[in-house]
């Protein structure tokens, strides 16, 4: 089928589902349990006072958690969720992509048991991720929660603890740079509102290479997986946030540093992938902010990094826009939310055709993630990918429709 007529459709598909549920109701109130509702009307009727309706609130909500736990005894608990991710990938068809062809695909298949305590806050959980080319545990913890000041202390393999919610399967270029991958460490953080903060030890990020879109073509310099590799390049990360609630809108800002070292593997890979390099400085430092607005529907995020690895600077930053819109229909497309990100990643080194890792590059994307029912969202997702490269431009434009479902 012609990939012009199937982008037509598809763009055509997010105009008319737009247009069509905006005319929708909008409705923003959360469902309520049946012990809520009986607790607002007993409380607007004068028949509690406050304090007695909050005590009540707090308790009918543990028990409302506590009902959807798969197994519970003598304390302890045991919850499974997961995601199930299948997608459709329509690549360009320039003469660099890896793999022109329109193709089905399994994104991901994640099992996450997680065992709890009532008693002493502890808790444990993993995941179990199976892909098309491999089956492994990509995360886990063990987590101590209840601490002072409104802290807890993890430990296992998780990603850093500066992860933003970017609601598309694509990564902000930023994310795919620095805030992606898994690494071992330790991490203690806590929340005393509207200020949160954190500080973590981990075994630090080797650099890799990684592409923006689903074909694996054009990559550019990541923060790799590190899954028990002993690179010596241990790393200590900070972040301090503020995040006040003013009536209905929510307002977060984000401040975060990672300091570490580059390995001799990492010195390797710069002198592989930049053409010339021979620097013997091994520092390396991260560091940027995050701003999220969000009120009504409506969030606004944008974020800007700077990444140094010995003398090799990068700089990126992103805009992301997305408004949620309520159709009031509880059970079939509750909601759907239209969204689109810029997003530039920045080299300071001399621009290379042949070395993609050198390329200055910008990313768009358009999206309509659209809530087909309660944990089920179809994301319609297009990819605008344009780079310097030094030499000629390429052709690697991408879309992307994916069922997502929660569980």
């Amino acid at each position: 089928m012609n990939k012009r007529f199937i982008r037509t459709v598809v763009v055509l598909f997010m105009i008319i589902s737009l247009l069509g549920f905006t005319r929708l109701p909008m409705v923003q109130a959360a469902e309520k349990s049946v012990e809520q509702e009986i607790l607002d009307i007993l409380k607007d009727k004068d028949v509690i006072p406050q304090s007695q309706y909050e005590e009540l609130s707090e308790r009918a909500k543990k028990e409302a958690k506590k009902s959807k736990r798969l197994f519970s005894t003598k304390g302890w608990n045991l919850d499974v969720g997961g995601t199930l991710e299948f997608e459709y990938l329509i690549p360009d068809e320039g003469a660099g992509v890896s793999d022109t062809n329109s193709r089905f695909q399994l994104d991901k298949f994640v099992l996450k048991p997680q065992i709890s305590s009532d008693s002493n806050g502890f808790s444990m959980w993993a995941e179990l991720e199976a892909n098309s080319s491999a089956t492994q545990v990509t995360a886990f913890a063990a987590e101590l929660k209840g601490l002072p000041l409104g802290s807890k202390l993890s430990t296992g393999l998780f990603p850093r603890f500066i992860g933003a919610d970017r609601k598309t399967e694509a990564y902000p270029m930023l994310g795919t740079a620095m805030w992606r991958y898994e690494q071992y460490q330790i991490v203690w953080e806590g929340k005393v509102s509207p200020v949160y903060w954190g500080v973590s030890y981990g075994e630090g990020l080797p650099l890799g290479t990684k592409q923006l879109g689903e074909d694996s073509s054009y990559k550019t310099l990541r923060d790799n997986r590190n899954a028990g590799s002993k690179t010596g390049n241990e790393e200590l990360g900070f972040k301090l946030g503020l995040a006040p609630k003013i009536g209905p809108v929510k307002i977060d800002i984000l401040g975060y540093a990672f300091i570490g070292k580059l390995s001799t593997a990492d010195m390797a890979t710069l002198a592989s992938d930049f053409p010339g390099y021979s620097s013997t400085d091994d520092t390396q430092t991260r560091y940027g902010g995050r701003v999220t607005f969000n009120a009504a529907g409506l969030t606004l995020m944008g974020e800007m990094a700077k990444l140094e690895d010995g003398t090799l600077k990068r700089d990126a930053w992103y805009g992301q826009a997305s408004y949620k819109i309520k159709t009031g229909n509880k059970r079939y497309i509750p909601s759907i939310e239209p969204l689109v990100r810029y997003g530039v990643l920045n080299v300071d080194y001399a621009q290379t055709v042949a070395k993609t890792t050198t390329w200055d590059r910008q990313m768009t994307v358009v999206a309509l993630i659209t809530e087909l029912a309660k944990n089920v969202k179809l994301k319609t997702e297009y990819y605008v990918l344009d780079e310097d490269t030094g030499g000629s431009s390429v052709d690697n434009n991408e879309i992307l429709i994916q069922i997502q479902y929660k569980f």
